[in-house]
């Protein structure tokens, strides 16, 4: 098996400094040049991690917490369309409406919980979670019964 040499130091430099009126060779490389060498040397290196072996992974989808946003965006319509039915005197309506607008209050705090949790669309998630919980007809039910004493 041949053994290589150390490659010499390269002297290609962008600047050159003058030192007592004489050009001096410092071995640094010009900007973003790589030669041969370099390349040898940087492959002989283990990658440490997944990420660093110089592929651009692709972000996580943020699906869930868009969707964790959309269903409490349902959860406050539904909510909104259940409160105005029962004050229509259809209360069978209203009632349905706000069983559908908890469901849907459920699962956004779910899918908020579940995108915090996995990275996928981490702040939307907590936002759609939160959101959920407060527009959920039950909690707002709790709180107005805590104030009205």
């Amino acid at each position: 098996m041949e053994t290589e040499e150390p490659a010499a130091p390269r002297t290609d430099t962008a600047v050159s400094p003058v030192i007592r009126g004489e050009p001096v060779d410092i071995p640094t490389p010009v900007w973003g040049a790589l030669v041969e060498d370099d390349l040898r040397r940087m492959e002989a290196f283990e990658a440490a991690d997944p990420g660093a072996d110089g592929v651009l992974h692709p972000r996580p989808r943020r699906l869930l917490g868009w969707l964790s946003l959309l269903m409490f965006a349902v959860t406050a319509v539904l909510h909104g369309l259940a409160v105005a039915a029962a004050g229509y005197a259809d209360v069978d309506l209203g009632v349905a409406l706000a069983w559908c607008s908890i469901s849907a209050s459920v699962a956004a705090v779910v899918l908020g919980v579940v995108a915090a949790a996995l990275g996928r669309g981490r702040w939307l998630g907590v936002l759609g979670a939160v959101g959920g919980l407060l527009a959920n007809p039950w909690v707002v039910l709790q709180v107005l019964r805590v104030f009205a004493g």
